[in-house]
């Protein structure tokens, strides 16, 4: 956090330090001018105060980096523990502390089977994919063990697992199935529930603003649970907006419930998610969102044909982003330390430093290094 130092000599504040100053910006200080700056540049100030004056969607660019999944295709990426990782195709998984460096594959324990989402809670990693396969590790996901758990879906596919932070996980997948498990996914019993999808597919699962909400295929779409995902009740709701068309991801952030699916969908919400969705223009046209993210004060969306787009105002404008992909469809979008992954088929994967805005305080300066 920046500390506002006024009255001190430019040559007495810290790093993040904010003091008035009536000329040019000295040597290691920037004008207070709310600009967009990058980590890349200013990794000690970013440092101090990320995205406390907000995200921004300028000046991301993403480099294709060496994933080692070689053509098999790569997932959904996530952060936790000072470590990255990712999943994907014949059971690969891939960790980094330094995702614009070395990507280790390591032993997954799923075989050859796919692994859809690896996420991060409670000092556990948990790694979901086909064939009802979820497996755990304790902190360190590069020298732990994945284990393999009894996961309750038989042999259905699980595509997405989430953690509310405090109490439970729950994990979505194939045949309307979902299970959820106490804050100890390791020892824990992964137990069904009554999901109100029927037989379609449950693709994702997100938790915010004390809701639970999945979305999926007909004849689901969308359901919220607003009290305990294990003892309470999912409820359908048809008044998306999104017609009967799938609905691929869920977010929460900021304020906004956003949803995105195929044929470009994309829809929000503020507040609780059982009020009115409103569709916006993705910018996609008819090609599919299959991820959906919202970190560092930036929502981004990626799907078919290596398309990439970013908003800070879900409601408002999306900005296309060079993604590297060249019309490759990105499949996962993960952020952690100030950078961003994505991910997609036949094993790419790329990395931007986040951007981020600079105090707005007339007559001012911050110290950047």
């Amino acid at each position: 956090m920046a500390t506002n130092n006024t009255g001190n000599k430019a040559g007495e504040n810290p790093i993040g330090g904010i003091c008035r100053y009536d000329f040019t910006a000295p040597t290691n200080y920037l004008e207070c001018d709310g600009s967009t700056v990058n980590k890349a540049t200013y990794e000690e100030l970013y440092d101090v105060i990320g995205t406390e004056y907000g995200g921004s969607t300028s000046l991301l660019t993403f480099t294709q980096r060496t994933s080692g999944f070689t053509a098999d295709n790569i997932s959904r990426s996530a952060y936790g523990n000072s470590y990255y990782v990712t999943g994907g195709g014949s059971g690969k998984l891939g960790t980094a502390t330094n995702p614009e460096s070395t990507w280790t594959l390591q032993t997954s324990s799923f075989g050859s089977t796919t692994i859809n989402e690896a996420e991060y809670g409670n000092s556990y990693w948990v790694a979901v994919g086909g064939a009802g396969k979820l497996a755990t590790c304790t902190s360190n996901p590069a020298t732990g063990t994945w284990t393999q758990r009894t996961s309750s879906f038989s042999s259905d596919d699980l595509y997405s697992v989430t953690y509310d932070g405090s109490a439970y996980w729950v994990a979505v997948g194939g045949a309307g199935k979902l299970a959820t498990c106490t804050s100890n996914p390791a020892t824990g019993t992964w137990t069904q529930r009554t999901s109100s999808f029927g037989t379609g597919y449950i693709l994702d699962v997100a938790y915010g603003n004390s809701a639970w909400v999945i979305v999926g295929s007909s004849p689901g779409e969308l359901a919220t649970c607003t009290s305990n995902p294990a003892t309470g009740t999912w409820t359908q709701h048809s008044s998306t907006s999104f017609a009967g068309t799938q609905i691929n991801r869920i977010v929460y952030g900021n304020g906004y419930w956003v949803a995105g699916g195929n044929d470009g969908k994309l829809a929000t919400c503020t507040g609780a998610p059982t009020g009115t969705w409103t569709q916006r223009t993705s910018g996609f046209g008819t090609s599919h969102i299959y991820e959906l993210t919202y970190a560092g004060g930036i929502f981004m969306i990626s799907g078919t044909d290596g398309k990439l787009a970013a908003a800070v105002d879900p409601t408002g404008s999306w900005t296309s982003l060079t993604s590297s992909f060249a019309g490759t469809q990105i499949n996962g979008i993960g952020y952690g330390d100030g950078y961003w992954v994505v991910g997609g088929s036949d094993g790419k994967l790329a990395t931007a430093p986040a951007s981020f805005l600079l105090p707005t305080i007339t007559d001012n300066i911050i110290r950047s290094s």
